[in-house]
């Protein structure tokens, strides 16, 4: 009866399962309709510093933070025009470019540090002498309409001291600015004009083990060494005189 009973509360014993799971967050002002690529979302959407991105903290009742990452996207979006208006044939070369800084004073410890991301659509054409007409095509000059690139910047943290600057029950905002660095360069006498204009997406993912819970199998085996208890004590009891 003993070893009987030492086995029931051994089946007792539930075996537990601690689940890795993931949250992935967009920014919680992030625009309506943002983001584009469109030219409506950047024409309407102008920024050059202030702005800020902001997003939810890990909640730690759902379990232990493991890992953050944050996903940042750019895109540099415009126009070039380019004329050459020296009296020689040149090659003519430049970028349409944005310098957009995520981070700073303000944002989680991990990000005081900033990020740059430079998007560049990259251009370059033979320009014959000029043309007499600065209309930014024919033979001597060129308009690129439209164009886009983009750039990433994937950003991964697992230490613990970074980790806890994420957790909370509120929001934490990343400071975000942007400036055009776009260029050009030619013959001796160049004419140019660019409309640069950018665009920043977002992301945020947390890793974490969620809190264990009982193995579904587990609870079959608490129904059957409970069973076998009752049996067990029902055996022992004797008969009503």
């Amino acid at each position: 009866m003993r070893h009987l009973i030492s086995r029931i509360f051994l089946g007792l014993a539930l075996a537990y399962c601690a689940n890795a799971a993931t949250l992935v967050l967009a920014p919680t002002n992030y625009p309506s309709g943002y983001p584009g690529p469109t030219t409506a979302d950047y024409a309407s959407t102008p920024w050059t510093s202030g702005l800020t991105f902001i997003f939810s903290q890990f909640d730690t009742t759902m379990g232990t933070l493991t890992q953050v990452d944050l996903s940042f996207g750019s895109t540099v979006y415009g126009t070039v025009r380019v004329e050459n208006q020296d009296a020689a044939a040149a090659t003519v070369s430049g970028g349409l470019k944005a310098n957009i800084v995520v981070g700073g004073t303000g944002a989680p410890a991990p990000l005081v540090a900033t990020t740059t991301l430079s998007p560049e659509y990259t251009f370059s054409f033979n320009a014959a002498t000029y043309d007499s007409t600065t209309d930014y095509s024919g033979t001597s000059g060129h308009t690129y309409s439209n164009v886009s690139q983009t750039a990433t910047a994937p950003l991964t943290y697992t230490l613990l001291a970074d980790l806890n600057a994420f957790k909370g029950a509120s929001t934490f905002y990343i400071p975000i600015s942007a400036t055009g660095g776009s260029h050009a360069a030619g013959g001796g006498n160049l004419a140019y004009l660019f409309t640069t204009k950018a665009a920043l997406t977002a992301s945020l993912t947390y890793t974490y083990t969620a809190p264990a819970v009982p193995e579904p199998a587990s609870y079959v085996m608490v129904a059957g060494a409970l069973a076998a208890l009752a049996f067990a004590l029902r055996r022992r009891t004797p008969p009503a005189a």
